[in-house]
């Protein structure tokens, strides 16, 4: 799966799959994404991503899930759920947060006189973003 890279320190990038065109979905990647292995819970989700709740927010919650599903399926990048959370299944160094936070970690574990370590690692994690997290996306509640 080392192919597939997601990029939300910046527009949502997803190399190597296409990003999926309805912003719905393009949401509930990147707040996955974000999230990390935890992952989001299902409420977290159903509040963040409509303003109007549907008739049924957790089956509309469902075929949204399913439908990235199915627009991601080509890539193998899983979208699961488990433990009353949804996430996706990808490698941490795939996603450009998760790196960012960990360089960003590496860096506060070193020792104050390591300066010049502590700088490239500052630097490394600067050189990830590409501009405002989520781009075009930004302004949603649950971004």
């Amino acid at each position: 799966m080392g192919e597939v890279r997601v990029r939300v320190l910046g527009p949502l990038v997803v190399t190597g799959a296409d990003v999926p065109a309805a912003r719905q979905q393009r949401v509930l990647l990147a707040a996955l994404a974000a999230a990390g292995p935890p992952g989001v819970s299902a409420d977290r989700l159903i509040d963040g991503l409509w303003t109007h709740l549907p008739a049924d927010p957790a089956k509309a919650l469902h075929v949204l899930v399913a439908r990235l599903r199915k627009g991601l399926k080509d890539v193998t990048i899983p979208v699961v759920w488990r433990d009353g959370r949804y996430a996706l299944e990808l490698d941490p160094e795939d996603v450009d947060a998760g790196v960012f936070h960990r360089v960003c970690e590496r860096e506060r574990e070193l020792p104050a006189e390591r300066l010049r370590d502590r700088h490239e690692l500052l630097v490394r994690a600067l050189g990830l973003w590409r501009g405002e997290p989520f781009g075009e996306l930004a302004d949603e509640p649950l971004l």
